[in-house]
């Protein structure tokens, strides 16, 4: 018994590997991101784009529509998914592993609350767009 008292002890000073970086390879990492930055952004546009052209060739203009009408009820879920976590997450100097697990749990949490949103709002939406 106290064998496994001490373990759980031990299992929770351990670090979770997510240690701050040596203070000389700030820079180079910091460069290395921004350069990722600069090659995803701009990736993540042109895809955006190709989905799109790929839609309106293959959907009928009606169809088409609605796909758009629906998208800004979706966009603007996105817009606020996060819940602002990831501007917390990056302020803290260093994360423990229960900080970690419950950002995680209060993220899928507020995904699914928005999932429901969605699902539930979808009557209102056809509704306000006189669309079945």
């Amino acid at each position: 018994m106290s064998e496994m008292y001490s373990c759980t002890l031990q299992e929770k000073e351990t670090p979770t590997g997510f240690e701050l970086p040596v203070q000389s390879r700030v820079p180079e990492l910091a460069r290395r991101g921004l350069n990722w930055s600069f090659v995803l952004l701009p990736g993540r546009y042109v895809l955006s784009m190709a989905s799109t052209a790929v839609l309106a060739r293959l959907l009928s203009p009606a169809d088409y529509g609605l796909l758009a009408m629906v998208a800004t009820i979706t966009v603007m879920a996105q817009a606020i998914s996060d819940f602002g976590l990831s501007w917390a997450t990056v302020q803290r100097e260093r994360l423990d592993r229960n900080q970690i697990d419950a950002l995680f749990l209060v993220n899928c949490a507020f995904g699914l609350f928005l999932t429901g949103l969605c699902f539930l709002s979808a009557p209102y939406v056809a509704t306000f767009y006189h669309h079945p």
